[in-house]
């Protein structure tokens, strides 16, 4: 149950913050690609790690940057339709889970949410300045 509880509350969260597209087809879909943005940075968080102390800083694939950087655009627009197809329909059983929650702990959730947004990008600040 805990396994996939971040990105279904990740998911109904930004859901959640849409009241006004009641009727859209496609509301849910920024929450799968906040969530696809988040696995993706972090993917790349584990290729600066390996090359980093892996290769002693010295990057074999930095001829391909560019290339890299495509697949991994492509790779998180399926990952962002992975998410929505797995998560939409799912938004009543989440609305039931988790609509009558404390405002305590929405607001704990919430600045939980914010910090993870946030933290795949601080081995980018820390490994790529130089």
């Amino acid at each position: 149950m805990f396994k996939n509880f971040f990105f279904e509350y990740f998911y109904y969260r930004i859901y959640s913050l849409w009241q006004s597209e009641e009727g859209s087809k496609y509301r849910g879909f920024r929450g799968a690609c906040v969530i696809a943005v988040i696995q993706a940075f972090t993917l790349l968080d584990l290729n600066i790690a390996i090359v980093e102390f892996g290769f002693d800083g010295i990057n074999p694939l930095k001829s391909y940057a560019t290339k890299i950087a495509y697949v991994g655009a492509f790779c998180a627009l399926g990952l962002a339709i992975y998410n929505f197809r797995k998560y939409d329909h799912r938004i009543e059983e989440f609305n039931e889970r988790w609509d009558f929650e404390s405002q305590d702990y929405r607001f704990i959730k919430g600045l939980i949410i914010l910090l993870s947004i946030g933290v795949p990008f601080v081995p980018l600040i820390f490994f790529t300045t130089r």
